[in-house]
């Protein structure tokens, strides 16, 4: 309830209330209300509080809709953990009202639907979609160059088994063919 009735942004009401509070204490979202709702005995009736809306908070960052397939399944678990319609790419998961018990869901649901293998640490490093999306962009890309390393190994040691079972059966490596597997 604001006394001037002023319009506040939750970055505004954020930032100062971290001054004030500590990080624990400071709410994940706000409702804006022209006045308390009271008891008869005039206390703060907190029943009668309305739920806040879901729909997306007043951030400081623009919304940004999902571009990639990847980024519109991101969004669409962190909708459904966070229990808000709408989540851009550029929304911090802690600022849309995350929490670390949220995180581990969406981590958990990321494993799960997704198939996706990453660690818990690494929501907390990237936790907007546009960054989690670039970073799993960027360790896929890795993993299949990696696969490929790996394969091109696994080739080049087939090749001196080869060689050497050809070798220890009295073959010229050079003039027969490879033995197969």
């Amino acid at each position: 309830v604001l006394a001037d009735h002023a319009p506040l942004t939750r970055d505004q009401l954020h930032g100062a209330l971290v001054e004030q509070l500590p990080p624990y204490m400071i709410p994940s979202a706000f409702e804006m209300l022209e006045a308390w709702p009271l008891t008869p005995n005039g206390k703060v009736d907190v029943n009668a509080l309305p739920v806040p809306t879901s729909l997306r908070p007043a951030l400081a960052t623009e919304y940004v809709a999902p571009q990639s397939e990847l980024e519109h399944k991101l969004a669409l678990i962190w909708q459904a953990v966070l229990k808000v319609e709408k989540v851009g790419t550029q929304d911090n998961f802690f600022d849309l009202g995350g929490n670390s018990l949220l995180i581990a869901q969406a981590h958990q649901r990321l494993q799960t639907e997704l198939g996706m293998q990453l660690s818990l640490v690494d929501l907390f490093r990237y936790p907007s979609i546009g960054l989690l999306a670039q970073w799993l962009s960027q360790k896929e890309d890795q993993g299949s160059e990696m696969r490929e390393q790996v394969n091109e190994e696994a080739r080049k040691r087939r090749e001196a088994l080869n060689r050497r079972r050809q070798l220890a059966q009295g073959l010229d490596p050079i003039n027969s063919e490879t033995l197969a597997d």
